[in-house]
């Protein structure tokens, strides 16, 4: 997951379109900003979210980026 934390956000959406649903769900439009130049680890502070809202948006990124990929390995450190 370290690895996608300095990724602009348009990269990661683009990457794995999941994560543009799961913004949504939690109502931040860096789907439809024309910039998109956030690294996804500010997404959470820019947002102000309640640190609960933060873990669940954050889990769920992360379950995106896993499990959009074929690596076992990588998808089984999410329930660690």
């Amino acid at each position: 997951m370290e690895q996608y934390l300095n990724k602009s956000i348009k990269e990661v959406i683009s990457e794995f379109p999941e994560v543009a649903d799961i913004l949504n769900g939690y109502k931040i439009g860096c789907v439809t900003c024309s910039v998109g130049s956030c690294p996804l680890n500010e997404i959470v502070t820019i947002h102000n979210l309640p640190k609960e809202a933060e873990e669940e948006l954050m889990k769920g990124i992360e379950k995106a980026i896993y499990l959009d990929k074929d690596d076992g390995e990588a998808a089984s450190k999410i329930d660690e």
